[in-house]
């Protein structure tokens, strides 16, 4: 029972989401084509005026927002108004597709009419590219459009105006150059030359060696003469080092299981006072417990300090450490400076 009623629960819930979803995409589509017409009537008003400039726009958007024969078919009258005669034929061609799948006969005719019409008086402009050109990772633009190597070679209709081409490839100098164009009929070829290697990085300025620093002098009364240390002879650790490592390893050690040992006193202690509170078996058994607790935190305890002392006494025996103390008060008495006793004796 509880299964079929979740099972059409799903149900309604699908129903009810493809239909909100159905709702908004008409919502969406209403608003487009609102838009549509107004910008389909300012276009016609623009082009009752003569600004084409202004008009092609208004109607491109209005054809993308709810593409329609008509539309395409006034935008590629305004493209050839205002002088665009490639752009022009490629709305054509556009419109007559458009007409034809709508079954608007009569429309798609006359779109396939214009354009063969415009196609006799388009300028075309080629980009060649030898293959002596044609290096690595080579891609050419023209007018801010990447061309597919396809095109390359090919008379590809253009507006009249000026149009850029420009070449570039890694590692290579770029290419540029602009060529104006005829409205109609002119046959123009660019060919992109091989392109020059880019300048080299300038190498790293080499490190200047750095100035001999001089030697530490003593300072005080008792000053010494100062022996020179080799590399070699700081690089090494000595025995006396490796026992002081040894001994505060040992020691930290010694010091987390004496923390351990009053973590487990502190369990017990709270046992004890549980036991208190209790009577009969439980209270017994409690008790117990507490004190077994409180024994291993009694041996625990005298372990950690016994490894603790033994990592002291380690590091107080060690041969650097002894020098370290002796040096220090020697040079405490010697300068008179507290802060050198306090820190090197402890």
């Amino acid at each position: 029972m509880c299964y079929r009623v979740a099972i059409t629960a799903m149900k309604v819930a699908l129903v009810l989401a493809v239909g909100a979803r159905t709702a908004l995409a008409d919502e969406s589509k209403n608003r487009d084509t609102v838009s549509a017409e107004a910008l389909f009537a300012e276009g016609r008003r623009l082009m009752a005026s003569g600004n084409y400039e202004a008009a092609c726009p208004k109607l491109a958007d209005s054809e993308a927002l709810d593409p329609a024969p008509g539309t395409a078919l006034n935008l590629a009258v305004c493209f050839k108004r205002e002088g665009k005669l490639a752009t022009a034929w490629a709305a054509f061609q556009s419109a007559q597709a458009l007409a034809a799948r709508a079954g608007q006969h009569d429309r798609a005719k006359a779109a396939k009419n214009e354009a063969a019409a415009l196609e006799l008086k388009l300028s075309r402009l080629t980009v060649a590219v030898p293959e002596t050109s044609q290096v690595s990772g080579l891609e050419i633009r023209c007018d801010d459009r990447a061309l597919l190597q396809s095109e390359w070679g090919l008379a590809l209709p253009r507006d009249g105006g000026s149009h850029e081409i420009v070449a570039s490839a890694p590692g290579r100098l770029p290419w540029r150059t602009h060529v104006e164009l005829k409205e109609s009929g002119q046959r123009l070829t660019v060919e992109v030359p091989k392109l020059e290697n880019a300048p080299s990085s300038s190498p790293p300025p080499q490190a200047t060696p750095a100035a001999p620093q001089p030697a530490p002098q003593n300072i005080g009364p008792n000053a010494g003469p100062v022996s020179p240390t080799s590399d070699s002879d700081s690089a090494a650790p000595s025995p006396g080092q490796t026992q002081r490592v040894i001994g505060l390893t040992v020691g930290a050690a010694g010091l987390a299981t004496v923390v351990t040992g009053g973590v487990l006193c502190i369990v017990a202690r709270s046992q004890f006072d549980t036991a208190k509170r209790e009577t009969g078996p439980a209270q017994a058994n409690d008790s117990a417990s507490a004190v077994h607790l409180a024994n291993t935190a009694g041996v625990v305890i005298g372990i950690g300090a016994g490894v603790a002392a033994v990592g002291a006494v380690a590091w107080l025996v060690s041969p650097s450490a002894q020098t370290q103390i002796g040096t220090q008060i020697g040079t405490q008495i010697g300068t008179n400076g507290r802060e050198l006793f306090l820190r090197g004796s402890f």
